[in-house]
């Protein structure tokens, strides 16, 4: 049989609808292909094993019997170390597939398998499949005619103990191992680049695993695809030792990581369109983060869309913001990345020590573009595009005196430093974003002890929900006494007319079976009504809002105001006389009342 090879940059393609889709690769021997792949690979499925025990690649043996599902509680990610230079990560909760994603057929066909007649004997032949009437003299006709195999079907039918929506790993994907990069049984071969010597080299695969293991591989091996047609795929921006890693991680849930290639594969992995592996990869990069790695994969993080490494890299910058602002990897950055950075309002830094860290980022990107020696007449430039987003308004007066207006008034705007004097003469005139302080940003849940016995939390005592009627309460298990803060509560079920109350209190003041704000250190937004609650006093404040409804609190204990956002929209300031220390709290009152607390929102921007 002659080989054919088609080039691919990733994408699969679609051929031209006039063009006849073609038959699977194996055309001689397709259903046997199936039957072989489970028997021998999956003896303990089968009924009868054709194999006694199969052979590890150090030459031990293990033993064929299944392990049944649910048999101990394994961790999400095990890190394993192997050789000096790679960690290794291995997924011991995945699964082979899930109802949707094995319900594969082999082979596409117009004819439907009648589910009720679909059955397997014990020795692993499948009844029940579509087959022609057999004419005399035709011996190419098989007995059985199986044109396509439920692949789930199959194994559930075969090993009763595996119903349900998955496989464990164990009794399922580990048996795909010794058929990583081998001929045996392979019916697609990928011609892949090495990165050093520019050979192409081959990987041996097989199409049914890949497109139970990843949607891209599904739909890059659909019959309407070119590749679906090809035994050989050639790809072209992936190399060939990144390439291989990926298929491995596909066959055997392990991925081998080392430093040098960790981009690479998270690149090959957006590509692929493999999520659980660039998670996989942002969880390597937190183990050796720093402030240089934390601006490199920053940028590189939006350029591979993965959302887990941009949070990482973004948490690590708001929480070490001198490292990071003091780095060289900062001077180094693009623009729109140290915008996407001094914009955050988490990034808890003195603002003057930010505005020389802009300076010097300035100062360095022109000496980068400069090869005449002008860059100490062009950083102003570069400067002028990001000034606009530091807070001058922050700043303390004699820094805004001695050094902002003497030393840079020919690169900040004049309107700026009148804005920021304005700001400490009359604080409340000044509605510029400049003017808001950045918040401080903590993980906190609510408290187990400052709270009524009618209240049950759950969701690692991030939700509190009731098992009674009456007037309840609960705190957070944090206490704030200064700067800014903000939270956010869901609303996930109530009673029609039940009251439900979202703000702060101090929780030494606060009765736990009584409505937060039946005191005078408590604060709160009620539902339904909206109405804004203090020392026992109502007033109209926001429009009608229940189940479902998202309500943000921002506190600044700087200016004693408090004020709520419902579903990101800013209903302006509620209280201008907060006093004391504070803490996060909910009053319910009906009995399937019920909201979750969220302490790392951002806040929406303020109308």
């Amino acid at each position: 049989m002659s080989t054919t090879t088609t080039d691919s940059t990733i994408q699969p393609t679609t051929e031209p609808e006039q063009e006849a889709l073609s038959t699977p690769t194996l055309q001689d021997d397709d259903d046997s292909y199936i039957i072989d792949l489970f028997k021998r690979r999956c003896p303990h499925l089968v009924g009868k094993s054709t194999e006694k025990d199969s052979t590890s690649d150090e030459g031990t043996k293990k033993s064929s019997s299944p392990t049944q599902p649910g048999s101990s509680t394994i961790p999400n990610l095990e890190s394993l170390f192997s050789g000096e230079d790679a960690i290794q990560y291995e997924r011991k909760d995945i699964f082979f597939g899930n109802v949707e994603e094995l319900d594969i057929w082999y082979e596409d066909s117009d004819d439907e398998l009648n589910e009720d007649e679909n059955q397997v004997t014990q020795d692993g032949n499948l009844l029940g499949a579509p087959k022609k009437e057999k004419e005399d003299g035709d011996e190419s006709e098989e007995e059985m005619d199986v044109t396509k195999i439920n692949l789930l079907k199959f194994c559930q039918l075969n090993n009763p103990s595996l119903q349900g929506d998955s496989f464990s790993r164990t009794a399922f994907q580990d048996q795909f191992k010794p058929l990583f990069n081998s001929p045996h049984l392979s019916d697609v071969t990928f011609l892949a680049q090495d990165a050093s010597t520019q050979e192409w080299k081959k990987i041996y695969a097989h199409k049914l695993i890949l497109k139970t293991r990843a949607k891209f591989f599904r739909t890059m091996f659909r019959s309407g695809m070119r590749e679906a047609k090809q035994e050989e795929v050639r790809i072209q921006s992936v190399p060939h030792d990144i390439l291989l890693c990926l298929l491995e991680y596909l066959y055997t849930g392990v991925l081998k990581i080392a430093y040098e290639k960790a981009l690479l594969i998270l690149a090959a992995a957006n590509q692929f369109q493999m999520d659980d592996v660039k998670q996989i990869v942002a969880q390597y990069f937190a183990e050796i983060i720093d402030a240089e790695i934390a601006c490199l994969l920053y940028e590189e993080s939006f350029f591979h869309n993965a959302a887990e490494l941009r949070e990482l890299c973004l948490s690590y910058i708001e929480e070490n913001p001198e490292r990071v602002l003091n780095s060289t990897a900062f001077q180094n950055m693009t623009i729109e990345m140290v915008l996407e950075i001094i914009k955050s309002d988490y990034l808890v830094v003195e603002e003057y020590t930010l505005f020389m860290s802009c300076v010097a980022w300035a100062k360095a990107q022109a000496k980068g573009d400069s090869s005449d020696g002008t860059s100490d007449q062009e950083w102003p430039t570069y400067f002028a595009k990001i000034v606009e987003y530091i807070r001058f308004p922050r700043m303390k007066p004699l820094e805004l005196r001695d050094h902002i207006e003497k030393e840079y008034k020919d690169v900040v705007p004049r309107l700026y430093i009148l804005e920021a004097y304005k700001y400490h003469a009359l604080p409340k005139s000044v509605k510029s974003i400049r003017a808001h302080e950045r918040y401080n940003r903590s993980s906190y849940k609510w408290s187990t002890t400052n709270k009524s016995a009618n209240i049950i939390l759950s969701n690692g005592d991030l939700t509190a929900k009731m098992n009674s009627q009456g007037s309840r309460t609960v705190c957070a298990d944090v206490l704030w006494s200064s700067g800014v803060h903000y939270f956010e509560v869901t609303i996930d079920s109530s009673d029609a007319k039940s009251n439900i109350m979202v703000g702060v209190a101090d929780p030494g003041y606060v009765g736990m079976d009584m409505f937060m704000s039946h005191n005078s250190r408590g604060w709160a937004i009620s539902s339904p009504s909206g109405e804004r609650h203090h020392n026992s006093m109502s007033n109209a404040y926001g429009s009608a809002f229940g189940k479902g409804t998202v309500v943000g609190v921002l506190v600044d204990l700087s200016t004693r105001e408090i004020r709520f956002f419902v579903n990101g929209t800013d209903l302006g300031v509620a209280f201008s006389n907060l006093n004391g220390s504070v803490s996060p709290c909910i009053s319910l009152y009906g009995k399937n009342d019920q909201v979750t607390l969220n302490s790392q929102a951002r806040p929406p921007l303020m109308g």
